[in-house]
């Protein structure tokens, strides 16, 4: 699944999640490295749209979205919690 917002890209692909700026910068995390996922969907009027990523060496990334991407990352929240149940989702 590919969720595109203002240039940067989040692929949630079968065994890893990579962010890609614009620059071609990227950051790629195994689920297997995965320990949290923490996220918000965008309200109108409010904002917010952001989903964190902590690693279990304690790096974190994350990608902001706005009110268009919320069902894509529900969904996507709701498929990684279905195949790594090991990862605490907030």
């Amino acid at each position: 699944m590919i969720i595109k917002c203002g240039g940067i890209e989040l692929f949630l692909a079968k065994t890893r999640i990579s962010i890609l700026n614009p620059l071609g910068n990227e950051i790629s995390i195994p689920y297997s490295e995965l320990k949290r996922i923490e996220y918000c969907l965008y309200d109108l009027g409010v904002g917010g749209g952001y989903i964190f990523f902590s690693q279990k060496n304690g790096k974190t990334a994350k990608f902001e979205f706005n009110l268009k991407n919320n069902k894509q990352i529900q969904r996507g929240v709701e498929l990684i919690g279905e195949k790594f149940p090991e990862i605490e989702i907030q």
